[in-house]
């Protein structure tokens, strides 16, 4: 088996450091996780892009804009050497999400957070070097994800229609303004808050509403909902027998998790009693 090369992650946003590949990087170190590359009209799989675009300049945008689309089977991925893939131009500066779910961890110091990705997200393409402590990220597909690639070809479609960037920029900003959320999130002092908010900011990308409440169709383990909130698995799962005693949040037999339309209201009452 090849020895593994330093790897190139993925981050939640943009931030500061290089997009460009590391030097010493092997590109044949990397297992073949990418099923297929296609070209693909990237305003026709994700049309919210091109709000503000000009409606004069959207038909021909639509036909010109083409981008490589992958998709990703279940199970750890990494993307650092999708520019070595045929199908790929250049250096990516990102991917869209068009399908599924992913998850992106960041480790350090033996403890570990972690992030949800779905449909919309943008997963920029930075190595671990620009983080400015000794941390590694990782991604995980929770469920076949498929992505549009932000090759070359988007990068000089940009310099015609500024406003694809402008579409890049404005996603970039609700997911910082959301980790924000999440951050805040972690600071709550009651465990049973914390997996409550959580579980209303995922319904707002994942749930569905029903007569009897909000569905979330997530199959989260109590470990993997710690590190989403900043608590240990054994209080989790003290939190969440909580709330599904008082029938807050639930989990039925297809593990769906169902929030109630009234419990956002106990987030600024804060109920619960505290379990830390």
């Amino acid at each position: 088996m090849t020895e593994p090369s330093p790897r190139l992650t993925l981050h939640l946003t943009s931030g500061s450091g290089t997009n460009r590949p590391s030097p010493s990087r092997n590109a044949h170190a990397y297992p073949p996780a990418v099923r297929s590359i296609r070209a693909t009209p990237l305003l026709k799989a994700d049309p919210d892009l091109a709000a503000g675009m000009p409606v004069e300049d959207l038909a021909l945008a639509e036909q010109s804009v083409v981008v490589p689309m992958v998709e990703l089977p279940s199970g750890p991925a990494d993307l650092g050497a999708l520019d070595t893939r045929a199908g790929v131009r250049g250096h990516p500066i990102g991917c869209i999400v068009l399908e599924g779910v992913l998850t992106v961890r960041l480790r350090l110091a033996e403890r570990e957070c972690c992030q949800l990705v779905g449909r919309g997200d943008v997963l920029s393409i930075l190595d671990d070097a620009s983080l400015p402590l000794p941390a590694t990220t990782s991604l995980t597909v929770e469920r076949t994800a498929v992505l549009a690639v932000l090759d070359d070809r988007f990068v000089t479609c940009v310099r015609r229609w500024p406003h694809l960037l402008v579409g890049v920029q404005r996603r970039v900003a609700m997911q910082e303004r959301r980790a924000q959320l999440f951050q805040a999130i972690t600071q709550l002092p009651r465990v049973e808050d914390r997996l409550l908010a959580m579980f209303w900011c995922l319904a707002n990308h994942w749930g569905t509403m029903t007569a009897a409440g909000v569905i979330v169709d997530l199959d989260l383990t109590h470990e993997t909902l710690g590190r989403m909130v900043g608590a240990r698995r054994p209080t989790v799962s003290l939190g969440l027998k909580a709330l599904a005693d008082d029938g807050t949040l639930t989990r039925d037999r297809r593990s769906r998790w169902r929030l109630t339309g009234p419990s956002i209201e106990r987030l600024r009452r804060g109920s619960h009693p505290s379990l830390l």
